[in-house]
C-alpha cells in the first residue's frame, strides 16, 4: 500500500522511499540451499580423508588437487572483489599442491608395473596415510593464504578510503 504525500500548508511533503530487498546487517546469513551444499562437501571431504579406502580416495583426492587451480583460475577471471583477491591468494598454494601431485604421479608411473593391480593396492596403502595428510595441508594453507588476501585487499581499501 502506497503512503500519500502529506502536504502541510504550502509546502507538499515526499514519502521516504523504501528499500526493497535485504537489509544490511553486517553479520552473515546463509540459506537453507548454503547450508545444504556445505555441509554435503564437508562431508565428503571427511569421507575422502577419514574413511574411503585409500584405493578409492587417492585417484580422487588427485582428480580434485590438479583442478583446483582451474577452479580457482576461472573465479579469478570471471570474480570481482573479494572473490578475485581470495583466488590470487588460494592459487599459489593450489598450483604447488597440482605440480606435487602429477610429479607423485608421473614416479609412480615409471617407477610401477601398471598390469598387477596387487602392486598398485600396495602403493595406495603405503602413501596414503602421508598423501592424505599432505593434501589437507595444502588444501588448509590454500584457504588461509587466500584469506590473507581477502584481509590485505580489505585493509587496503579501508586506507584508502580514510586518506
Amino acid at each position: 500500500m502506497a503512503t500519500e504525500p502529506r502536504q502541510t500548508g504550502m509546502v507538499r511533503e515526499e514519502p521516504e522511499p523504501q528499500e526493497i530487498g535485504p537489509k544490511e546487517t553486517g553479520t552473515l546469513q546463509f540459506g537453507l540451499s548454503t547450508l545444504f551444499w556445505l555441509t554435503a562437501a564437508v562431508a565428503i571431504t571427511c569421507s575422502l580423508f577419514f574413511r574411503m579406502p585409500a584405493l578409492a580416495a587417492m585417484p580422487l583426492l588427485m582428480l580434485i588437487s590438479v583442478s583446483l587451480p582451474a577452479a580457482y583460475t576461472m573465479v579469478l577471471i570471471h570474480g570481482r572483489g573479494y572473490q578475485r583477491a581470495f583466488c590470487i591468494g588460494a592459487l599459489f598454494p593450489a598450483a604447488t599442491m597440482m605440480l606435487c601431485t602429477c610429479l607423485m604421479i608421473f614416479l609412480f608411473s615409471v617407477d610401477a608395473d601398471l598390469n598387477e593391480i596387487d602392486e598398485l593396492t600396495e602403493f595406495a596403502d603405503e602413501v596414503a596415510q602421508q598423501f592424505r595428510i599432505y593434501i589437507g595441508c595444502m588444501w588448509v594453507l590454500s584457504l588461509l593464504v587466500g584469506l590473507l588476501t581477502v584481509v590485505i585487499r580489505w585493509v587496503m581499501l579501508r586506507n584508502t578510503r580514510g586518506a
